[in-house]
């Protein structure tokens, strides 16, 4: 719902059936999407027949911004993200591979300007488990001598993928990456790698 928000948030306001072409919903689904945001604050009735609108609270509750990124530069951001990949792949110093990577949210709207392309990224080991093992306790340890700072436990095992996404957004401001979840493929989505 929050990244519906969020992607909705480019526009004044949207039909109701956008909710469905958005989340791939049903009818009955949308009826239950649309009330559920609506009993939370987070849309309004727009005036006319069945068009709703973001409230400023569904918008802070997303984070949704402004949007502030030209599609031509989106494109040219995402493009130089997919030509990373195979060098990460091959690049035996980064523990993880990119398998897939799925583009979904304002990125697939028309609009001319977007808050920004989200995308979500599905890692995977390079390695056995065994020694995928021995050389991330290698990585954690070579980060503690080097002073790193984790937050926790969790973020310690993950400085592997953590390493691999960072060259990955090679530190644009247009990207933004998250592991790749169920919910993002059962929304309306691009593969964009592998490319096919």
């Amino acid at each position: 719902m929050l990244s519906f928000l969020k992607q909705s948030s480019l526009d004044a306001q949207w039909p109701a059936q956008y909710v469905g072409k958005v989340l791939e919903l049903g009818t009955d689904s949308v009826k239950q999407v649309i009330a559920a945001m609506s009993a939370q604050g987070y849309i309004e009735a727009a005036g006319k027949p069945n068009m709703w609108r973001n409230t400023p609270q569904g918008n802070i509750v997303a984070g949704a911004k402004p949007p502030r990124l030209k599609r031509t530069s989106g494109d040219k951001a995402l493009e130089e993200l997919l030509d990373r990949v195979p060098a990460i792949n091959s690049d035996d110093t980064f523990l993880y591979r990119v398998a897939r990577a799925v583009v979904f949210g304002g990125y697939l709207t028309d609009h001319d300007h977007i808050q920004d392309i989200d995308i979500g990224v599905e890692l995977q080991p390079k390695h056995k488990p065994e020694e995928q093992r021995r050389l991330i306790e290698k990585r954690i340890a070579e980060a503690e001598k080097g002073r790193e700072h984790f937050k926790s436990f969790l973020d310690e095992q993950h400085v592997a993928e953590k390493d691999v996404l960072a060259k990955l957004k090679a530190r644009s401001r247009a990207i933004n990456l998250h592991r790749l979840e169920d919910w993002m493929l059962e929304r309306a989505h691009r593969v964009v790698f592998p490319r096919k």
